[in-house]
């Protein structure tokens, strides 16, 4: 007796069909697409700033409008990249529509002081009067 070694590729040894289905792993792949697409829009801050510590920091609510100023001084209005003149007028715009609740400045520590006075003038020519400065805890070892 001999024994066939050939196995179809369409069949196993117990006659068992052994066909993929391909649509459900297509529905998985979109899902998981569309998980990280939500996540990356979600996430905060959009450049990574590293803040100065401060031995009297306080937590802050995480609502608020976030300027950032990264380490080669680049200017961010929430995520988006602005000068001044922009953001005076993305400012103004805010204000007008829905109020300023609390101006929130998130300044690397490496950035000139004269950066950070520049985006302070322009809150107070708009009279943008609730502002914090983000700092960190320091944390004893």
């Amino acid at each position: 007796m001999r024994f066939n070694s050939r196995i179809s590729n369409r069949r196993n040894n117990h006659g068992i069909g052994l066909d993929i289905a391909i649509a459900p792993l297509i529905d998985i792949v979109f899902l998981l697409l569309i998980f990280f697409m939500l996540i990356t829009r979600f996430m905060n801050p959009a450049i990574t700033v590293d803040i100065p510590k401060s031995d009297t920091s306080t937590a802050l609510d995480k609502h608020g409008t976030i300027i950032a100023l990264s380490e080669s001084g680049d200017i961010y209005l929430n995520r988006d990249m602005v000068n001044l003149e922009q953001l005076e007028m993305s400012l103004a715009t805010m204000k007008n529509n829905d109020g300023i609740e609390l101006l929130r400045i998130r300044s690397d520590k490496s950035v000139e002081v004269q950066r950070v006075i520049e985006v302070l003038d322009v809150a107070r020519r708009l009279r943008i009067e609730n502002i914090a400065i983000e700092t960190r805890a320091v944390i004893e070892e």
